[in-house]
């Protein structure tokens, strides 16, 4: 699905056309999913860039016994939203 939207999208645009680029962002509530998603949508397409952002909450033992990951921290999280308001990304997972 995220791939028909990108390529649906693209199709939609002219070259006069001054709408904001696609972006899209998408949501998971487990943190060891994350770096999967990635991934896998880097996998996928070349349209595609993805990056992970997690929130700051610390990491719990049935997370960390799960393998997941630990939060972002806050200046790392401002880079992440930089790159994707200019564009350099545009999934965020």
């Amino acid at each position: 699905e995220v791939l028909k939207h990108f390529h649906s999208a693209s199709a939609r645009k002219t070259s006069s056309d001054d709408r904001e680029p696609v972006r899209i962002i998408i949501f998971t509530t487990m943190r060891n999913s994350v770096a999967q998603i990635v991934e896998c949508l880097g996998r996928q397409s070349q349209v595609l860039s993805a990056k992970p952002f997690i929130g700051q909450g610390k990491q719990s033992k049935a997370s960390k016994a799960e393998g997941g990951g630990v939060g972002m921290n806050q200046a790392e999280q401002k880079q992440v939203l930089k790159e994707f308001r200019e564009g350099t990304v545009n999934v965020l997972v």
